[in-house]
């Protein structure tokens, strides 16, 4: 496919710019736009690389002065929603409040696309919101559920997202308000009119999008992640294990993970799977000779010491230098996930040439194939032990499913294929009679940021989530009784209160609220 010669100016937005899997997928799409040769921008809060054209936004509220600052959002965050976890997950849940203010910012006039990212603790639905009054088209790239969810970013099989709004969701117990009910409906409210497209990296994710009463109406494209095939490829495994102090003759295997312990992760059927998979004569063998090891990439969980087998930590790796020469070294990679998009630790190893075993599920199913890896049942450890027990014994296997599997990655995942299909799709935006299509929005309505500001259903929580967690807080101290009474009777008037006083009266309850918050 040749290069698009119709530029148009992009600015893509994330939370971070390579720090973490969707950051990291982020960037590498930003700089195969440039390679395209689209006048693209990248817009973070929070910046580590040093490319000169990531640009950190600046720190503009979306709300009144002094209305409502982080202290608040992560007292709320830490007792409503932290605290109230059900154990069905521990993935992460966000509160996707307040927000920044970047409408007004001269990237984004300037831009003809608005491409969003992972935007969690940077955006909220108000800001995303916000931005439609350019009548621009946004277009979404989704690296998890949290986009169409009011708050968790990984279901656990939930599918209230579909249909029941989100009510009464099952990761939060005691959720007396229904905070994720609150911000779908905010959601649904504030992007109605918005000229927005969805991207999803995996047809999986594709999937739920469209089942989402959020997104069942938008167009939906599947663009999948990419890898910068020169730089992530084959070298010398015999070189690459000595820099890491491993005997060539070892057979090492490569896992890792930012966070072990999330559920979602799988390590404990990684775990389990190790165990039995130590059971197999042969690979019994090999740990009492020492001749298989461990490399852990990430946030190791140490249970996986008590195997004997030896272990070393790379911990977070900062450099594609780093991370490629650790798949080098590795003869197996292994994703335990039993939730995910499409994850690129599979696509990196693969593209140095590495087999991976993983779980049947969400995109990770898209991936790995019957001449690249084994998939397996998810959740199901006795079938990883196998998997794990026939790739470590098979040396022609591995050879075989390595080189298929860096093949796949150069005709399927290269840098230039995807960012050209995300060209096409701008250059296709760009020409469409945008101002016909969505001439009803209403850019006054979505223009006035404090009438918006006070309309929300999370907006009129605050209050309640506020006073519910200083109450909270309180008990820890061992605050009176009488206090504590007094302080649950203005939690019970609250709503009454609350939607009769005025709103800078409101504003100025708010302030002393937060003040004497932050003295206790």
């Amino acid at each position: 496919m040749p290069f698009i010669t119709n530029q148009s100016k992009v600015i893509c937005i994330s939370t971070n710019d390579v720090t973490g899997g969707a950051p990291r997928a982020c960037y590498r799409l930003f700089q195969g736009l440039k390679l395209t040769h689209n006048n693209c921008k990248l817009l973070v809060q929070y910046k580590n690389s040093n490319d000169e054209e990531v640009i950190i936004a600046p720190s503009l509220k979306l709300y009144p002065k002094d209305w409502f600052d982080r202290d608040i959002e992560s007292l709320i965050f830490t007792r409503y929603i932290e605290s109230n976890r059900s154990n069905l997950t521990n993935t992460y849940f966000s509160l996707s409040f307040p927000g920044n203010n970047i409408a007004d910012l001269d990237l984004i006039k300037d831009a003809e696309i608005i491409n969003l990212h992972w935007v969690e603790n940077f955006l909220s639905p108000l800001s995303i919101a916000q931005l439609g009054k350019f009548n621009k088209p946004i277009v979404w790239t989704l690296h998890d559920q949290r986009p169409f969810t009011g708050g968790c970013h990984y279901t656990a099989g939930c599918e209230r997202f579909i249909e029941g709004l989100c009510m009464n969701c099952p990761q939060i117990d005691n959720d007396k308000y229904n905070l994720p009910h609150a911000v779908l409906l905010d959601k649904l409210h504030l992007f109605e009119k918005l000229n927005l497209t969805i991207v999803t990296p995996s047809r999986w994710l594709a999937g739920e999008a469209k089942k989402s009463i959020l997104f069942k109406n938008r167009p939906i494209e599947v663009i999948p992640y990419s890898i910068d095939t020169k730089l992530y490829k084959p070298q010398n495994k015999n070189t690459a294990k000595r820099s890491l102090d491993i005997d060539p003759a070892v057979t090492t295997i490569l896992f890792g993970a930012v966070n072990s312990k999330e559920e979602r992760k799988g390590f404990r059927y990684l775990l389990n799977a190790i165990e039995i998979a130590i059971m197999n004569p042969s690979i019994e063998n090999m740990v009492y000779a020492k001749k298989i090891n461990i490399i852990c990439m990430g946030d190791p969980d140490t249970s996986i010491s008590k195997f004997h087998i030896p272990i070393i930590n790379t911990n977070y790796l900062e450099s594609d230098e780093q991370i490629i020469n650790v798949y080098n070294a590795s003869d197996i990679f292994i994703l335990p996930s039993t939730e995910d998009n499409l994850p690129l630790g599979i696509m990196e190893a693969m593209a140095c040439g590495v087999p991976v075993i993983g779980f049947a599920t969400g995109g990770i199913r898209e991936l790995i194939q019957q001449d690249t890896g084994i998939l397996v049942e998810n959740k199901n450890s006795l079938q990883l032990a196998e998997a794990i027990v026939k790739l470590v014994t098979d040396d022609e296997m591995r050879t075989g499913f390595g080189r298929n599997s860096r093949k796949l990655i150069e005709d399927k995942y290269k840098l230039t294929l995807q960012a050209e299909a995300y060209s096409n799709l701008f250059t296709k935006l760009k020409n469409e009679n945008t101002e016909a299509k969505y001439s009803d929005r209403n850019n006054n309505a979505l223009a006035d940021v404090k009438k918006s500001f006070y309309k929300m259903n999370l907006t009129k929580l605050i209050w309640k989530l506020l006073l519910y967690s200083i109450i909270q807080k309180n008990q820890d101290k061992s605050i009176p009784k009488f206090q504590l009474y007094v302080g649950r009777l203005i939690m019970m008037i609250a709503p009454l209160f609350l939607s009769v006083i005025p709103a800078m009266t409101k504003k100025s309850v708010y302030i002393y609220l937060t003040t004497w918050l932050k003295r206790k």
